[in-house]
């Protein structure tokens, strides 16, 4: 895609939590436009989790055209 229409490709942020928490806001997956070098962006999910302590959620973002991160919390 880069290649030919000189465009990057949205980073891909995802966020995979336990069947007891719910997602009170946004959906688990989402597209951010690209960002310029050096800069940043913030998107904000809000879990609602009742289960037992311990349990983890992972955030992830990833695009093919600079890789992905991710970062496991607990929750608490």
């Amino acid at each position: 895609m880069g290649n030919t229409t000189r465009q990057l490709y949205p980073v891909q942020l995802s966020i995979k939590h336990p069947a007891e928490a719910i997602l009170l806001t946004g959906y688990p997956r989402f597209a951010l436009d690209p960002i310029a070098g050096g800069g940043k962006r913030e998107h904000v999910w809000i879990v609602r989790y009742v289960g037992p302590a311990g349990a983890t959620a992972t955030i992830s973002a990833s695009s093919p055209s600079v890789g992905s991160d991710s970062k496991t919390i607990t929750l608490p």
